[in-house]
C-alpha cells in the first residue's frame, strides 16, 4: 500500500539518497535541492511547501512536494491552487505501475486540503517526458497549453471534483 510519510531525522537520509534513472536527471531537481527550497521558504516567511516519503508497505520509494497558492485577484490565476513541485520515483521502483498509484495517494492527501481550500491541481514536467505526460494525462491532468518560463515545462491542470481513491496518506 502506498503511504505519504513525513520527513524526519529517522527517514531523510534515505529520503536525500533517492535518485531518478540516469536518463531522467534532466527532469527534475534533487529531493537535497527541494527539502533546502522547502525550508528556505518558511524561512523567509513563504508559502509553505509540504514534502513527503513516497512508501510502498515499508520501502521508500519517491518523494513529493506540493505547495498551496492562495487566492489572488491580481494573478492570471486568481483562485486559489495546489501546486505539485517535485514529484519522482526511484529509478530502481519505476516502471512496476508505482508511480502512478503514488501520484493517485499524492491527489488524495491534496483532497485532504492539508494547506487551505482549493478546487484546482497544477504540476510541470519537461516536454521529452512522455511517460510522466502519460501518467498525468491517465490520471486526468489536462495540458493547459502553458510553459512554465524559467524552464520551458509543459503546464497541466487537474479538477479536483474527481473521487479519492483508496490509497493512504500520513
Amino acid at each position: 500500500m502506498i503511504e505519504l510519510r513525513e520527513i524526519t531525522l529517522d527517514n531523510y537520509e534515505p529520503v536525500l539518497a533517492l535518485d531518478v534513472a540516469p536518463t531522467q536527471r534532466g527532469f527534475i531537481s534533487s529531493t537535497a535541492e527541494s527539502l533546502a527550497e522547502a525550508y528556505a521558504a518558511v524561512a523567509s516567511g513563504g508559502t509553505p511547501r509540504l514534502p513527503r516519503a513516497i512508501y510502498d508497505d515499508e520501502e521508500l520509494v519517491g518523494f513529493v512536494m506540493i505547495q498551496y497558492v492562495p487566492a489572488n485577484p491580481a494573478s492570471v490565476n486568481p483562485q486559489p491552487f495546489y501546486l505539485i513541485l517535485r514529484y519522482m520515483i526511484d529509478g530502481r521502483f519505476q516502471r512496476k505501475g508505482i508511480g502512478t498509484r503514488a501520484m493517485s495517494a499524492v491527489l488524495d492527501l491534496i483532497r485532504e486540503k492539508p494547506l487551505g481550500e482549493a478546487d484546482q491541481v497544477y504540476l510541470s514536467y519537461a516536454r521529452g517526458n512522455h511517460v510522466a505526460q502519460k501518467m498525468y494525462r491517465k490520471l486526468g491532468f489536462v495540458e493547459t497549453g502553458q510553459v512554465t518560463p524559467d524552464k520551458g515545462e509543459q503546464v497541466a491542470r487537474l479538477e479536483m471534483h474527481q473521487p479519492a481513491s483508496s490509497c493512504a496518506t500520513r
